[in-house]
């Protein structure tokens, strides 16, 4: 899905959660920027799959980066909970919260057609709105047309979840200036 996407998901939540912190400014502010992070988090697998394609483009159906387990919604959940059940300071329960909640909105963007093991470790399964699994090959050579292209596939076939993503840039940008 577009990386934007999920930033921006992950500020509109981190962004409502830590104003209701009621801590210092500092630390709404780290947390709002945690909580991006933590939404984008799941995708820092990406890079291993770059390396394995020997470049910045995802030329394969066969590197699906929705497979390694830093794409395991349980993980981050249990993560989370500890964070937020054991955490030394409100702070860091905010952080846990922010950690379950932001990261599980990237892999409900994620599940809008491609899917995410939502069960793993128990199944391996893909689950999505549609088309578990679904990847494309794209031929585009160069870096720039091979990430046009993966978005113009993306807006072809899931332009439901292609616009809500859009509209939630939009948003966190209009939030973000206002």
């Amino acid at each position: 899905m577009l990386p934007f996407g999920h930033l921006a998901a992950g500020y509109l939540i981190a962004d409502s959660i830590a104003k209701t912190a009621l801590l210092p400014a500092d630390q709404t502010a780290s947390l709002t920027w945690w909580g991006v992070f933590f939404a984008f988090a799941p995708d820092l697998d990406i890079f291993y799959s770059f390396w394995k394609a020997k470049g910045l483009t995802l030329p394969s159906k066969e590197l699906n980066h929705r497979s390694y387990i830093t794409h395991s919604p349980l993980l981050w959940l249990a993560a989370g909970s500890c964070l937020f059940l054991f955490g030394p300071t409100t702070y860091w329960r905010f952080l846990g919260l922010l950690l379950w909640l932001c990261s599980w909105s990237h892999f409900i963007l994620d599940s809008g057609r491609t899917g995410v093991p939502w069960l793993w470790p128990f199944k391996r399964r893909l689950y999505a709105l549609r088309e578990p699994g679904a990847t494309e090959d794209n031929p585009a050579k160069g870096f720039f047309r091979h990430w046009l292209n993966m978005i113009r596939l993306y807006k072809e076939k899931a332009p439901l979840v292609f616009w809500m993503e859009i509209a939630l840039i939009i948003v966190a940008i209009i939030r973000l200036i206002i």
